[in-house]
């Protein structure tokens, strides 16, 4: 049987619109071939055959996230952003020019903290102006629109229109509870790590979400949203660090100091998650990474010098973060007001 002829480079196993293959250079009836599937009208996917192996795939579909928090850094609560078919999602960019994709779906692409309930969404959701037809065939979609989107609320990156980290808080607002809010709010803020995120500055600022939701006065959830932006906070890391943060508030104790260096001088001094400084209190929750034995090595030297230098250090893990953080808030107590 007679090979395909090979395909560029940029639709190699890829999603690709019948638009973006003509403009290529590939032929339609190259379109019919064996290693062609037809995904909708006007999208296909390229299944590579056996024996292609000499054919040099394009590079991997990077989205706006880049590498992101999708590895080494905070990871992505409920469906695994590895889940995120990209390619797909930028065929149907390309197919309605009036739709962006939003909601849980902008959140999954941006790398942004969502429930684990969240996990059973496996929607992709758009909003904009397009016919029902457009979405016809992609499994489920779940349409929210039309929206009157304001300016700036949706950005174009790599052949996606998705709406910004400022539109997704308000996206899911109504369908956030209180603490998720203010987890999702953290998220955006933080200062992120730029050797493991592959981004320099955070998603948004709390200004930028102010402004946001004076925009949207009349949604639904605003109020909870306002309520929720005001416990937001720079410095948590990840989803259970900002409840954490939450609990001990909730019990009375004065907000912790958030990634305190043991020597605010000394940039290179060991940081604890959570800090009360003036009674030398650190505390550190450990996540999944930390069971790594260089990982562990590492939370060994970074405790035991804040131990040499008169701190009591508090450690919490996933099975505190299940129990939402009673003992450890009890721990803490114990030490502020002894």
């Amino acid at each position: 049987m007679r090979r395909p002829d090979p395909l560029p480079p940029s639709l190699y196993g890829r999603i690709f619109t019948c638009q973006q293959a003509l403009a290529a250079g590939v032929p339609e009836k190259r379109l019919r071939a064996r290693d062609i599937e037809r995904v909708v009208r006007g999208i296909y996917r390229h299944r590579p055959v056996p024996g292609d192996a000499d054919v040099a795939p394009a590079a991997g579909v990077g989205g706006p996230h880049g590498e992101g928090p999708h590895g080494e850094g905070p990871h992505v609560e409920g469906v695994p952003p590895e889940t995120i078919d990209l390619a797909l999602l930028q065929a149907l960019c390309s197919r309605a020019p009036g739709l962006w994709l939003s909601h849980a779906t902008a959140a999954r692409v941006h790398g942004l903290p969502l429930p684990p309930r969240f996990a059973r969404d496996s929607a992709i959701h758009v909003s904009g102006r397009f016919r029902g037809r457009t979405v016809a065939g992609l499994g489920a979609v779940r349409q929210h629109g039309p929206i009157k989107n304001t300016m700036g609320e949706v950005l174009e990156q790599e052949g996606l229109r998705l709406a910004s980290p400022e539109r997704v808080f308000i996206d899911l607002m109504p369908h956030l509870r209180p603490d998720e809010l203010v987890v999702l709010g953290d998220a955006l803020v933080r200062e992120p790590r730029a050797v493991f995120e592959g981004r320099e500055h955070p998603w948004s600022t709390r200004e930028l979400l102010e402004e946001c939701l004076s925009r949207h006065g009349h949604t639904r959830g605003i109020v909870a949203a306002r309520q929720a932006l005001e416990r937001v906070r720079v410095g948590a890391d990840s989803p259970p660090e900002t409840l954490l943060r939450l609990r001990l508030v909730e019990a009375g104790h004065p907000e912790p100091e958030l990634q305190a260096r043991l020597d605010p001088d000394d940039p290179v001094s060991p940081v604890t998650d959570l800090a009360y400084r003036r009674r030398k209190v650190a505390v550190q929750y450990d996540g999944a990474h930390h069971f790594e034995a260089e990982q562990q090595a590492s939370d060994e030297w970074r405790d035991g010098a804040f131990r040499r230098d008169g701190w009591t250090v508090v450690r919490a893990n996933r099975v505190d973060f299940r129990e939402d953080f009673i003992g450890v808030v009890a721990r803490v107590s114990v030490l502020l007001l002894s």
